[in-house]
């Protein structure tokens, strides 16, 4: 499989949109009210030490404009140099299809870090933790028997309170927007925050926002797992 022509890069956009504020704490308000953005799935506001979950990889649909998309895990912390993140990149760019794992940290500009080709439906399995004090990540794709692991120098953060599970509509560098594509639903599964299973009362819903009506929203954890769905609200 080819190597994707451009790198995603993906942006703590929890922090820039005020859900996490700057240099405070974290708090959640516990109401499953959703927050609107770039991003669709759940968090959940805890103290962390690892975080688990495992998902297909969402096929591109052939008739789908130039776009990109990402799924992905992460944890972070109040500050903007308190994020690690690790999952699939799902892109097409002049009519070639891309997906691709990754993993990011502030110390790479929040852009993706490639780790190896992945194919469309492939069972991923993606895990971050936290071992006296350092943090690493890992990916698997099941189908392959590939796994793939973080530079462990991602490593030391000390005020991670939350677990993110999320479809993302990402950015490239320097900001510049890049369309949401065409795509099947991610279905995120093996939910799992410091070992054990979120209750769905404990996570806070994310909807993403886009242009020309489009929305993707997380349904209901059963289960053990959610699927994304895109409604279109004009």
């Amino acid at each position: 499989m080819l190597i994707g022509i451009f790198a995603v890069a993906l942006v703590v956009g929890l922090v820039a949109s005020g859900v996490i504020p700057k240099g405070g704490g974290i708090t959640s308000p516990n109401d499953q009210t959703a927050q609107l953005g770039s991003f669709a799935g759940y968090i959940q506001f805890v103290p962390m030490s690892q975080i688990s979950a495992s998902w297909r990889v969402p096929a591109i649909l052939n008739d789908s404009p130039d776009g990109a998309a990402s799924t992905w895990i992460g944890v972070q912390g109040p500050a903007q140099n308190e994020f690690f993140q690790v999952g699939t990149t799902e892109s097409i760019q002049s009519g070639q299809i891309f997906y691709e794992a990754f993993w990011s940290d502030p110390a790479m500009g929040f852009h993706a870090q490639l780790m190896m080709p992945v194919s469309a439906g492939d069972e991923i399995q993606a895990t971050i933790s936290e071992v006296s004090g350092n943090w690493s990540a890992s990916v698997e794709d099941v189908q392959t028997g590939q796994t793939q692991s973080a530079p462990t120098r991602s490593g030391v953060f000390r005020n991670l309170q939350m677990a993110e599970f999320i479809q993302e509509d990402p950015s490239l560098p320097h900001n510049k927007h890049v369309a949401y594509p065409l795509i099947n639903p991610a279905t995120i599964a093996q939910l799992r925050v410091n070992g054990s299973a979120p209750s769905y009362s404990a996570l806070q819903p994310q909807i993403m926002v886009l242009p020309n009506g489009r929305r993707v929203e997380p349904g209901p954890l059963v289960d053990d797992q959610f699927t994304t769905k895109e409604v279109r609200t004009s």
